[in-house]
């Protein structure tokens, strides 16, 4: 007899909260975007190594915070753009540019820096993007 009130208690919270899940209330097309959908973290690329003997060193990385959102339909900037750099103390990194292209439709926003890497006596141009679309993913992370 223990079971079977067990059983009918057990069909009841099942019962109970799968109601209650189904009466989550579903976002507008129209209402404030998930955090979760913006990105305002930092994301990280590696500069291209270079060969020193038997080994390969790591010029350093660049870094960028996004800060875009995306609704499924279109993303967009949702605050300042920042860029940064980490570098070999012997070198020096000059940024020409740290901002946002989207495109037209709103599909894909390319976020990203260009700038100039010197030292050693040469100099080479670098650029790195990172491509969010419309659904607030990642697609891309490129550049030198």
């Amino acid at each position: 007899m223990l079971r079977i009130k067990q059983l009918v208690a057990l069909f009841m919270l099942v019962g109970v909260l799968g109601t209650s899940m189904l009466m989550v209330p579903v976002a507008s097309a129209h209402s404030a975007v998930p955090s979760d959908l913006c990105h305002s973290g930092t994301i990280m690329r590696n500069f291209p190594s270079v060969k020193i003997g038997p080994f390969s060193v790591n010029l350093g990385a660049s870094f960028v915070s996004p800060n875009v959102c995306a609704d499924g339909h279109r993303v967009w900037q949702s605050g300042s753009i920042n860029c940064s750099y980490v570098i070999w103390p012997s070198l020096s990194a000059n940024q020409t540019w740290c901002g946002v292209y989207t495109a037209p439709d709103g599909s894909y926003a390319d976020v990203g820096s260009n700038f100039t890497v010197s030292g050693w006596g040469s100099s080479f141009p670098c650029s790195m993007r990172v491509r969010i679309g419309k659904e607030g993913t990642i697609l891309g992370i490129w550049g030198c």
